[in-house]
């Protein structure tokens, strides 16, 4: 599961999830997802 959300973080979202993401963290207030959030302890 790590690799892939690395992955994903590199290769970027599908554009229409980009835009729902984008949508969501508008609404929150929330930072863009960055690989220092998924570190594994």
């Amino acid at each position: 599961m790590h690799a892939e959300v690395l992955k994903i973080l590199q290769t970027g979202l599908p554009k229409r999830v980009e835009m729902l993401s984008n949508a969501l963290r508008d609404f929150y207030n929330t930072p863009p997802l960055k690989a220092q959030d998924f570190k594994v302890v």
